[in-house]
């Protein structure tokens, strides 16, 4: 783990001061800790502006690290301090935050797969380097497995981290193969494969909750709970991705990217590891769908087919639904439910926990635990006092209450993961793999599973 360590020692100089210290230097503009740098291929892309850059500077507010971005794409004319002040304009960024990242960011046009670009970009992201960079690859699985093998023609400086964000390959054979050509360029402690959805505040949040809490850890069972939903719907359609959602689909996109990830974490324990969770885990059951034109959120969405870019031959799908077995003590004989999808009238975004039904036929308690709003619910069954009969059930009640208000986002967390050497939020070699092997089954069976229509703005597999 020298990588971590070296990297840690660009930053503990200055983290060893308090941290109210460090974070006074940076609202005077004068923080002299050295830099990390962070170079992002891919940097003047939709992933950067929207997600990576508001995360990295909302970390940097926080705990005032020093952190230098390099920008660098295909482009040849991008004015990069302006394009991360827009990138950071609604994010609520500290104006000295801002102000020091804005001072420290440069572009490099870069051609991705090109040794001798890389190689520019790794003399440029070395400079006044006390510990090597992070390369961050925001880019499509693709050009990412064809910029590794590039790298084999870069000189790696010492304790580089390479950072790439899923999905790794596009299948499980491109997959191990984009694991092995990583392997051979650093040590898998010097590779963060990003997932951040592990630290969206549901992920985050539900294991602490079991851990923590007698009131749920006995029963988090299959002896007690009756089924177990991890669903990620959204109101909005395309969005200008066709050219990579159509495809790729809801399945890829987000079961495979994601939530099978999460589901690992939901139902890992002390003793049950998530790459265990992984490796018990088969999907039993399957089903698919399509919006057609509707309205959502008092939006005009078209239909799926008649979006710009889209093939409708290809019969993508925008919304699935896959259940899953795990073969653990804890978890065999329920069903995991994986579910997301588009143009969706009254998305759920949570995490829940479905319970057996008591001896009188009462309805189910149900565990609610949103993935973004830091909310939860307890659906419980209560008596009426002033029915007469109130000695059985007769009301049906929610407790709900906010959870700690989260000081970072989910991209937050992967720049302070990044930044620190925490582990929690990187993906092991094993885990990506194990995503595509329990997906592809699935993908293999679309030529006879069919494709349902769903209007947008409702709610498909009612």
């Amino acid at each position: 783990m020298s990588e971590r360590n070296d990297h840690s020692s660009n930053t503990v100089n200055s983290a060893s001061q308090p941290a109210t210290e460090q974070q006074e230097q940076v609202r005077a503009g004068n923080n002299s800790s050295p830099a990390t740098t962070i170079a992002i291929v891919g940097g003047a892309g939709d992933l950067a502006k929207k997600l990576l850059l508001p995360g990295i500077a909302e970390y940097a507010a926080m705990s005032g690290t020093n952190v230098r971005i390099i920008g660098a794409d295909m482009a040849d004319d991008v004015d990069y301090p302006a394009y991360f002040a827009a990138a950071l304009e609604a994010s609520g960024t500290p104006t000295e935050t801002l102000s020091s990242l804005i001072a420290q960011s440069t572009y490099f046009q870069v051609d991705a797969t090109s040794a001798a670009d890389l190689q520019k970009l790794m003399d440029v992201a070395t400079e006044q380097q006390v510990a090597g960079p992070i390369l961050y690859f925001a880019l499509p699985p693709m050009i990412t497995a064809r910029a590794l093998k590039a790298l084999e023609g870069v000189k790696l400086p010492d304790g580089v981290v390479l950072a790439l964000e899923k999905p790794i390959g596009e299948s499980l054979e491109t997959a191990r193969a984009v694991n092995e050509q990583l392997a051979k360029l650093v040590g898998e402690e010097q590779i963060f494969r990003v997932d951040h959805f592990l630290g969206l505040s549901g992920t985050v949040n539900i294991e602490g909750l079991r851990a923590s809490n007698m009131l749920i850890d006995p029963i988090w069972n299959a002896q007690h709970i009756d089924e177990v939903r991890i669903v990620f719907n959204e109101t909005i359609g395309l969005e200008d991705r066709a050219a990579f959602y159509d495809k790729t689909g809801a399945a890829v996109d987000m079961i495979q990217s994601h939530l099978i990830q999460v589901m690992s974490h939901v139902l890992a324990d002390e003793d049950t590891s998530p790459s265990e969770i992984l490796r018990m885990s088969k999907a039993v059951e399957a089903r698919r769908g399509r919006y057609t034109a509707g309205t959502v959120g008092g939006k005009e969405l078209p239909s799926y087919v008649d979006e710009p870019g889209v093939e409708p031959s290809r019969n993508t799908e925008t919304w699935a639904r896959i259940q899953l077995a795990v073969d653990t003590d804890r978890w065999r004989g329920i069903p995991i439910i994986l579910e997301s999808g588009k143009g969706i009238g009254h998305p759920r975004r949570e995490i829940s926990a479905v319970f057996r039904q008591t001896q009188d036929g009462a309805p189910a308690n149900v565990l609610r635990l949103s993935f973004e709003s830091d909310e939860l619910g307890i659906e419980v069954n209560a008596n009426d006092p002033s029915d007469p009969d109130a000695s059985e059930w007769n009301a049906r009640i929610t407790l709900s209450s906010g959870l700690v208000p989260s000081k970072l986002g989910a991209y937050g967390r992967v720049a302070r993961s990044l930044l620190t050497g925490e582990k929690h939020l990187r993906l092991t070699a094993a885990a990506a793999e194990e995503g595509w092997r329990i997906i592809e089954p699935v993908l293999e069976s679309y030529d006879s599973l069919p494709l349902e229509e769903y209007e947008a703005g409702t709610t498909p597999g009612q």
